[in-house]
Order: C-alpha cells, then sequence, then structure tokens
C-alpha cells in the first residue's frame, strides 16, 4: 500500500539541500509608480540577452501559477537524484534561465550575476531584478533517517496548518479532489502526507460494488541524521496531533538510517554566502540602474526598504521581494493571496545552477542612449544655441554617460542655470571657451615676428653667398 501512495504524488527529480535561489536575492519591482525601459541596456556590448519562444514566457508561467493555487500537487521526498551535467554538453544560457533575461556582472562584485526579467499580473507589466551567486556542482555524502507510517486511519479534522507553521514548517498542498495531499518542508526534514476516505465512493459496475479503503500515511525524510533523536521522535509525534492523529502510532513507524551520496550546488566563487552584504549588492545595482535610467520612479525610500529585507534566498516565485500594503515585503503572505490573487506554488527546486562561465566579460560601464534619445537632446541644444542670452558656441553629446557638454562663449546667468542641471535624463556641463591672457597673446605674437626675422634673416645669407659665387664664375670666364 505504501508503494501504491508514493506513486500518486509526482516525482520532481530534485535532491539538492541547496536550491539556485538559495544563492540569490531577488525584487519584483511592481510598485505602479516604478517604470523601466530596457531598449538601452539591450544595446550594450557586455550583457547577455536570453530570448526564449511565447510558451515559455513569464506570462504563461504566472498564468499556471495562478490556475494551480486551488489546486496544489503534493510532492513527496524525492527518490531520483540530480546528476552531474554532461561534460561534453556546452552550457548555454537557455538551460539555466527560464524566461526572458538580460544578464551582465554586478556593479557592487563583479563575479556575481545580476539577472533582468520582465513580469505580468493582471495587466501590469514591471521589472524583476536579481542577484545571482553563480554556482558548481558537488559531490556530498551525508546520513539520512527515513520513517514511514502507512495504513493509518483518515484523517477527518481540519488541519492545525498555523500549528505547523508555528513548529518551522512551510506547508504545501492540501485537499484535492476529496483527498488530502500535502507536503511539510523545514530545513533538513521532509514530510509527505496523505489521506483518502473512499466510505462514501461506489461504482454501479458490480464488480466495484465493495467500497475501497480508507486510509493516511507519512513518508518522512530527514537529512544529516543517524538516528531518531527524542528530540526529533517528540516533534514528529506533535505533527501527528495537528493532523488530529494519536502521537502513538509513531511507535508503529519503519526506521530506516542510510548513507546517501549526492550532488549539490556550491558557490562557484570565493564569497562567504553568510557574509555577503545582500541588500547592499541588491541596492547598488537597484542605483545604476536608476542613474542609467534603465528604471524610473524608484525613491532613495524604496532603495531603504528593500535592501532592508533582502537577504540570502529571498528569491523565486515564493521568496522573491514585493511591493504591498505601502512596504516591501519578502514572500507570499496569506493577506497578499487574498487580495491579489498571488499563491505560493510548488513547482519543484530548481537545482540546476548558474555556472560562472556564462557570464560576460565585463562590467556595463553605462548604458548607452539610443538614437531617438539623442537626437531629442539635440534638437533641445540646438534650440537654446539659437537664444542670444545663452552665448553657446559649440556643444558635444556623450551617449554612453548620458552628457552634453556645451562651450560658451562667456558665463551669463542663463546658461550657468543649466550647469549640472539635467535635462530629460541627460546631465548638461557647461564649459566656457578659453581666452588667452592679453600679455600672453602679445609674448607669443613678439615669438613668432623673431622666429620670422631669422629665418629671413639666413636665407637673406645664404642668397648673398650664392649672388656671389656666381659673379666670382663669371669673372673666371
Amino acid at each position: 500500500m505504501l508503494i501504491f501512495s508514493l506513486l500518486i504524488f509526482t516525482n520532481v527529480g530534485m535532491a539538492c539541500f541547496n536550491p539556485t535561489d538559495s544563492f540569490a536575492t531577488e525584487v519584483a519591482l511592481n510598485k505602479p509608480s516604478i517604470t523601466y525601459d530596457l531598449s538601452g541596456i539591450k544595446q550594450s556590448k557586455d550583457v547577455t540577452i536570453i530570448e526564449k519562444e511565447k510558451e515559455e514566457s513569464p506570462d504563461t508561467l504566472i498564468e499556471v501559477h495562478k490556475e494551480e493555487a486551488s489546486k496544489p500537487a503534493p510532492i513527496t521526498p524525492t527518490e531520483v537524484h540530480t546528476k552531474l551535467p554532461d561534460k561534453r554538453t556546452e552550457p548555454s544560457f537557455e538551460d539555466y534561465i527560464e524566461t526572458n533575461a538580460i544578464i551582465y556582472r554586478s556593479h557592487y562584485n563583479k563575479d556575481v550575476a545580476v539577472a533582468l526579467m520582465e513580469e505580468e499580473w493582471e495587466g501590469q507589466k514591471y521589472l524583476d531584478v536579481k542577484i545571482q551567486v553563480p554556482t558548481k556542482f558537488v559531490r556530498i555524502t551525508y546520513p539520512e533517517v527515513r520513517v514511514d507510517l502507512d495504513g493509518l486511519p483518515p484523517i477527518t479534522q481540519v488541519v492545525d496548518n498555523k500549528y505547523l507553521e508555528s513548529l518551522g514548517y512551510q506547508v504545501e498542498g492540501g485537499v484535492q479532489s476529496g483527498h488530502l495531499k500535502s507536503s511539510l518542508i523545514k530545513e533538513d526534514v521532509d514530510i509527505a502526507v496523505w489521506s483518502f476516505n473512499n466510505s462514501e465512493e461506489e461504482e454501479d459496475d458490480e464488480e466495484s460494488q465493495e467500497k475501497r479503503k480508507s486510509f493516511s500515511g507519512f513518508s518522512i525524510h530527514v537529512k544529516n541524521q543517524s538516528s531518531l533523536t527524542p528530540e526529533l521522535e517528540e516533534e514528529l509525534k506533535n505533527v501527528l496531533k495537528a493532523y488530529g492523529l494519536n502521537p502513538g502510532f509513531l511507535d508503529q513507524a519503519e526506521v530506516r538510517t542510510k548513507i546517501r551520496e549526492d550532488v549539490d550546488l556550491a558557490p562557484a566563487i570565493d564569497i562567504g554566502l553568510g557574509t555577503f552584504d545582500w541588500g547592499l549588492a541588491l541596492r547598488t545595482e537597484l542605483e545604476w540602474l536608476r542613474s542609467s535610467s534603465v528604471i524610473s520612479g524608484l525613491t532613495d525610500e524604496d532603495l531603504e526598504g528593500i535592501a532592508k529585507v533582502a537577504e540570502k534566498g529571498t528569491a523565486g516565485w515564493n521568496s522573491k521581494i514585493r511591493y504591498f500594503k505601502d512596504k516591501w515585503v519578502q514572500g507570499i503572505t496569506e493577506e497578499m493571496s487574498e487580495e491579489t490573487g498571488i499563491y505560493m506554488v510548488r513547482a519543484g527546486t530548481d537545482c540546476g545552477g548558474f555556472p560562472a562561465g556564462l557570464l560576460p566579460e565585463e562590467v556595463p560601464s553605462g548604458v548607452e542612449a539610443t538614437d531617438e534619445e539623442a537626437a531629442w537632446i539635440k534638437s533641445e541644444i540646438e534650440k537654446l544655441k539659437e537664444k542670444p542670452e545663452m552665448q553657446i558656441g559649440a556643444y558635444a553629446i556623450h551617449r554612453t554617460q548620458k552628457e552634453v557638454v556645451i562651450w560658451v562663449y562667456e558665463r551669463t546667468p542663463e546658461n550657468q542655470q543649466l550647469h549640472h542641471d539635467m535635462m530629460g535624463g541627460w546631465e548638461i556641463i557647461v564649459a566656457e571657451s578659453p581666452k588667452p591672457p592679453l600679455m600672453d597673446t602679445i609674448g607669443r605674437v613678439v615669438l613668432c615676428t623673431g622666429v620670422v626675422a631669422v629665418i629671413a634673416f639666413v636665407l637673406l645669407l645664404i642668397y648673398k653667398k650664392f649672388q656671389n659665387g656666381y659673379r666670382e664664375r663669371r669673372k673666371e670666364k
């Protein structure tokens, strides 16, 4: 019966302790006042652009989240372990990025990746910014305790999820088609729960008149444990209580211990994940994106709020940072789900990793202005040039820095107001055309006159010498 029960659940083939998102932090800039424009950064030579097929777009992914939220698929602890990638296969971004994205090196730490992804929810488009530490595959060995309980009475009472959450578990799944299928996850503990109550189901077929049995069961995997300790035993009894079952059923469990070998993810760069300042890294990138006019409407207060809640592992659909109720928050709360329709989902943990070799060569120095932006600022400066009080002689447009240097014949109150002013995202620098002092000018004239006189004198001597030589030759003849 246990094998039958396990086959009911979706097998996600996932075994890593540290999924890809545990090496990242991520924010969805879903605040309505924040806008973005990716046209400039897409032209940079120091970014990699990933474009997926339409069916793999964020919109499709989110619609699946929304549709499946009311019908979560419970998941058992995995039996299939991740394999190391085939060394003969050259990795590509498409293997590691599920949606359209722009990838580049972080301005906070050049060995860390930044991913910009567009998302849409309920007609609102917004930009998603992710800080990702590159990873590598490592082989690990660890002890594991497995506790199997099957053939228990069906679970008939309402499950006390609040109590389970107070024990530190993330509760996923629930009642589906009249049957309970759920999972509890906490650090190294993974519990699959199922309950079938078929007492009211009958078939018209004579061969199926006999009613199917009702039962419940638990499959518990505890990593990094070589025995069922008293503390762990007490906790599992509390879990049974939360489902309305007698804690004494734990004495009937089949307990096995084994040493397991597996593949996990680890940082591919020299970095301390515990000491890395995730908030500052995310804030630094957001400030650069703002100064480069990739994003607009992001205030200093927003930057502080995001940096405050950014930490290791706040990434992925369930855990990323979002704007809700006038503040930036981690994850998805029950209130958020009720008001926005955004629910937590379990679509399988990502153990694919993010190889360091997929990063571009250099950190982008700036986002070059588009042709349209350059044409606009040029027309604006030409309008100013027509005004006599501006005294504009010439100007130069620097597209990468989004800077305009204006040279004026002389400084006036009008053109000085433009100095360091921002015009449509362009910084204006006013510089006066250099005029040499009077004495320097006189000195240069005197010097040039003297040089000319010396040259004329030398030419005259050469001419005299040539003339004398010519006369002597005539006399000899």
